[in-house]
C-alpha cells in the first residue's frame, strides 16, 4: 500500500492531509504525525472555567484574495457556515485602527476624507512623501532589501518606522529593518521594478486573478449562505474561535479510513533508499513513498542526513501572549481593532487587540471586556531571557502595566491568562527568496521525488498562506505523481 506521511499536525500538515485525501484512491495511506497532544499548531483556542474565550495564537482571518477564499472554501466544504461571526467593513474594528507612538495613541485614516482632513500627528508629512514617491528614482539592480530601508528611500524615514514598523511588528512580531521586502511585500518590489513607483505600481499594475474569479463563483454557487455572510466582511473569525477551523479538518479526516493522525509522536531523524523512512525518538518508524514536511525548517535540518544549511537560517520569533478579560464594556477608551506600537517607543508590548470590539459575539452576552497583548517578539530575549526560563507572572505584570499606561484601563482583570509562544512566527530576513532557491535546489538535488516541504518557515506564515500552500503543493504532487516536486517551485520565479 503506497504511503504519504506528513509531518506535522498544525494547519499546514492538517490542511495537507485534507487535501491529499480528498485527491487520493483510498488504497494511499496517508499518516500524519505531531508531536504534541494538540493538532491545530498555533490555532488554540479555549473558553475559560467562566466561558471566556481566549485565543493564544491567530485570531481572525481575512476573507480577501486568492488565498483568503481557498479558505472560505476549505471552511465551507467543512460545514463551518453557521459557526461564521464577520466584523463588517463598517465597524469600528474595521475602521479604527490605532498606533501609539510619541505616548498616545493615533487613528488611522480608513477612508480618503479623514486621509486628507482628519490626519493624525503620527502620518504629519506623509501627503508631501506620497506625491513626490513617483518620482524618486528607482534602483537599477534587483538585489533584495530590508522593508525599512526600502520605505524610507521612497516614502520617508518616519513613515517606515511609526507606520511600517508598528504594522510588521503586528503581523510577524519582528523588525522591519531585517526583514526581506522580497520575501514580505514582494508586491513593492515589483511596483518599483517595473513601473519604478509603488503608486504607478498600484495603479497600472492592478490585474484581476481568474483564480479569485473561479473560487469566488465556487463559494456562490455551492454556498450562497457563507457567501451572503461575507459581502462586507473585513475579518471573520468562528462563535468558539479560530481553533474551529482545525477542529474541522480533523473531524473531516477522521472519515478517510485510509487517514492516519497520529499524535504525541516525536520525529527523530529521516532516512533515505528505495525508500523514505520517518525514525522516531521512541524507535518506531514509518516507511513512506513519499515525506511531506510541514515543521519549521529549523526542527526538520537537523534531521536529514545530508545537511541543507539553509533550512536553518529561518528562525522565529517568541511571543508571549497576555489574554486579558475585564468587568463591563464600557472598558475601552474607543471601540477599534486594537493598536499597533511603533519600534520607536521601545515598548516590550508589540501590540494590543480589543477582542471584544472585532468579534463582540464570542463574548456570548457576558458583560466583558477582552484583549490580547502580545510581547517581546523579536525583542524577546533582549527584554526577557530564553523564553522556557521566563514568569509568567512577569509578562501578565508588562501587560497590566502597559496597558494602565497606554489606554488608562487600571482595573484588576477578572480572568487573565499568559502562554510563552517560543519561535511561533518565522522571520523572512533579507536573502530569505534566495535561500528558498538554494533550499530548492538541494531538496531537488540530495532528496529526488521523496521529500517535499510546506508550511510558515517558506512562503507566507498567515494561516491563509499556509492554507494556500498546502493546496498548492498536493496540486502539484498529484499531477507530477509525486515527481520532481519540492514545494518551493515559486523561488525559480524570482
Amino acid at each position: 500500500m503506497k504511503q504519504i506521511t506528513i509531518l506535522g499536525g498544525g494547519i499546514s500538515g492538517l490542511s495537507a492531509a485534507w487535501y491529499l485525501a480528498k485527491a487520493l484512491p483510498a488504497t494511499t495511506r496517508i499518516v500524519l504525525l505531531e508531536r504534541s497532544a494538540h493538532l491545530g499548531g498555533w490555532l488554540n483556542s479555549h473558553r475559560s472555567k467562566s466561558g471566556t474565550l481566549f485565543e493564544t495564537g491567530p485570531r481572525s482571518l481575512r476573507p480577501k484574495g486568492y488565498t483568503g477564499l481557498l479558505t472560505l472554501n476549505l471552511a465551507s466544504e467543512l460545514g463551518l457556515t453557521e459557526e461564521l461571526l464577520v466584523a463588517t467593513k463598517s465597524s469600528p474594528a474595521s475602521k479604527h485602527r490605532l498606533i501609539y507612538r510619541g505616548d498616545q495613541l493615533h487613528l488611522l485614516p480608513y477612508d480618503l476624507n479623514s486621509l486628507l482632513f482628519k490626519q493624525p500627528e503620527v502620518l504629519r508629512g506623509t501627503t508631501f512623501a506620497f506625491m513626490k514617491e513617483p518620482f524618486v528614482p528607482a534602483r537599477r539592480d534587483d538585489a533584495d532589501e530590508s522593508i525599512h530601508d526600502f520605505i524610507a528611500r521612497r516614502l520617508s524615514p518616519k513613515f517606515a518606522e511609526d507606520i511600517v514598523g508598528a504594522v510588521i511588528h503586528g503581523i510577524y512580531a519582528g523588525d522591519a529593518k531585517n526583514l526581506s521586502l522580497k520575501a514580505v511585500m514582494p508586491f513593492l518590489h515589483e511596483a518599483e521594478r517595473k513601473y519604478g513607483s509603488i503608486i504607478l505600481g498600484g495603479i497600472l499594475g492592478m490585474k484581476s486573478d481568474p483564480r479569485v474569479k473561479e473560487l469566488r463563483e465556487k463559494l456562490q454557487s455551492e454556498n450562497p449562505e457563507m457567501w451572503g455572510k461575507l459581502q462586507d466582511a473585513s475579518i471573520y473569525s468562528f462563535k468558539e474561535g479560530i481553533q474551529a477551523l482545525s477542529d474541522g479538518i480533523v473531524r473531516s479526516l477522521k472519515r478517510f479510513p485510509n487517514v492516519i493522525l497520529k499524535t504525541e509522536v516525536d520525529c527523530d531523524r529521516l532516512e533515505f533508499g528505495q525508500v523514505a523512512k520517518v525514525v522516531l525518538k521512541n524507535g518506531e518508524s514509518y516507511e513512506s513513498d513519499h515525506v511531506i514536511s510541514t515543521i519549521p525548517s529549523t526542527r526538520l535540518a537537523p534531521m536529514l542526513p545530508k545537511p541543507i544549511p539553509t533550512l536553518s537560517q529561518t528562525v522565529g520569533a517568541d511571543v508571549g501572549v497576555v489574554n486579558l478579560s475585564y468587568a463591563g464594556k464600557g472598558v475601552l477608551p474607543i471601540d477599534g481593532f486594537g493598536y499597533l506600537v511603533s519600534p520607536a517607543e521601545k515598548e516590550a508590548v508589540l501590540g494590543v487587540v480589543f477582542d471584544s470590539s472585532n468579534i463582540p459575539e464570542q463574548d456570548a452576552g457576558k458583560d466583558i471586556t477582552r484583549m490580547t497583548a502580545m510581547i517581546g517578539g523579536h525583542r524577546f530575549k533582549e527584554l526577557f531571557g530564553e523564553p522556557e526560563s521566563v514568569d509568567p507572572e512577569h509578562l501578565l505584570h508588562v501587560a497590566k502595566s502597559t496597558i494602565a499606561r497606554h489606554i488608562g484601563v487600571s482595573k484588576e482583570p477578572l480572568e487573565s491568562q499568559v502562554s510563552i509562544q517560543a519561535q511561533c512566527i518565522p522571520q523572512y530576513t533579507v536573502g530569505h527568496r534566495e535561500r528558498l532557491g538554494e533550499t530548492h535546489a538541494h531538496l531537488k538535488k540530495l532528496y529526488p521525488n521523496q521529500l517535499s516541504v510546506t508550511g510558515a518557515s517558506y512562503l507566507g506564515v498567515s494561516v491563509n498562506d499556509c492554507v494556500a500552500s498546502s493546496y498548492e503543493l498536493v496540486n502539484s504532487l498529484v499531477a507530477t505523481e509525486f515527481r520532481g516536486v519540492t514545494g518551493l517551485e515559486k523561488s525559480e520565479e524570482d
